[in-house]
């Protein structure tokens, strides 16, 4: 790529830009460049922040071959953009965090052999296509166990079984394809650790510990100023290898969870931005998006500096009369709405300038946190 043509006024291309991630149509503005989105359905507020946009479905060729020959680069945001629509798009421009890595973390049984490969700790677990073979299996991987489709992003993304009763659900839950059946590994604590890589550097962000209902939705994060020497240590490890095997340039984030007795387990490779970057908002001195379009137009990656530990909870529905009144009673949140609801959340609350375990109570103290027990 020529470096040149992202200067004074290049454009840069962004396709399956997400509400939550606005903050990057901002970010490339402020590098002097134009912003070029490709969306797949019509959302106002990101279509006026842009300076041109195309909405189309993305695997209409004659519309990504458009937006290609105008882009001097492409970036993506959405893991779940198909890898063979960045395929097509770069016979008519760059596209810095290639193909490669999406290709791999769509496809579980291929991850989990690049997971193997680099002798990452991975759950037990089946391939089954039909409920005769969740029956079949579950026998040898027992209770609780998870089912997930092999293909990331084809409908609802897990179901849990706790009980033989439970199997009965899956048959709505699977459709044509195939899928996984996993051993559920009781855990102490789920982390997220991204990642930017220049080519040549690793800048590695605080890592964040999330919580998450039954459903999956993320209910809590925090950013920790200090984890276990250790497992910080081997996250790291894990995350240099994955990228350098995956050829990826870009930002990345690795979704991973240990036991009580501290063994370590990597749940999801994202790469792109994912909602656990939101969580570093207020917190560090370079935020991920910042990182991905600097690398993007041939920028070295800032290092980050953390300024202050910060607690998150997205904003939902049910909960945003709570958190209206909380946000004129507290000095210390700062609340962002999003232009329209992603995945069902409003926007995102962050509590910063108190110790963390302070924070929390005062979440906890509303019920905002409260997660569902198992039945």
């Amino acid at each position: 790529m020529d470096n040149a043509s992202l200067t004074n006024k290049g454009t840069l291309g962004i396709i399956g830009l997400e509400d939550y991630q606005w903050r990057l149509i901002t970010v490339v503005k402020q590098l002097g460049l134009n912003v070029y989105l490709y969306l797949d359905h019509h959302d106002p507020q990101l279509e006026q922040w842009a300076d041109q946009t195309i909405v189309d479905n993305y695997r209409v060729k004659e519309s990504l071959q458009k937006f290609g020959q105008q882009c001097d680069a492409v970036i993506y945001t959405n893991p779940l953009l198909d890898a063979v629509i960045l395929k097509y798009l770069t016979q008519f421009t760059t596209v810095p965090q290639g193909y490669g890595a999406l290709e791999i973390v769509q496809d579980r049984i291929v991850e989990r052999a690049l997971l193997d490969q680099l002798n990452v700790n991975m759950p037990p677990y089946d391939t089954v296509v039909n409920l005769d073979e969740v029956y079949q299996s579950i026998d040898a991987i027992g209770y609780p166990t998870v089912l997930k489709s092999i293909q990331r992003g084809r409908g609802e993304s897990i179901l849990r079984l706790n009980r033989q009763t439970d199997i009965a659900r899956a048959d709505a839950f699977i459709q044509a394809g195939s899928y996984i059946l996993e051993s559920w590994i009781d855990h102490s604590a789920e982390y997220a650790l991204t990642v930017a890589y220049d080519g040549e550097h690793f800048v590695y962000y605080p890592i964040v510990q999330e919580s998450y209902d039954e459903q999956r939705r993320l209910v809590m994060a925090q950013v920790v100023e200090e984890v276990d020497p250790a497992l910080e240590s081997e996250v790291e490890r894990v995350s240099r290898e994955i990228i350098t095997t995956l050829g990826y340039q870009g930002t990345l984030t690795l979704k991973f969870y240990t036991t009580e007795s501290g063994n370590l387990y990597v749940d999801e490779i994202v790469p792109g931005l994912s909602i656990s970057n939101v969580a570093l908002q207020a917190a560090v001195s370079v935020m991920p998006e910042e990182q991905l379009v600097r690398m993007a137009v041939g920028m070295v990656a800032h290092e980050v500096d953390l300024l202050q530990e910060v607690v998150m909870v997205p904003i939902y529905e049910e909960q945003q009369s709570t958190i209206n009144q909380a946000i004129l009673e507290q000095a210390n949140w700062q609340v962002e709405y999003l232009p329209a609801p992603l995945s069902r959340a409003q926007g995102f609350v962050w509590l910063t300038g108190d110790e963390p375990s302070n924070l929390k109570q005062q979440l906890a103290d509303l019920n905002l946190t409260t997660k569902p027990t198992d039945d």
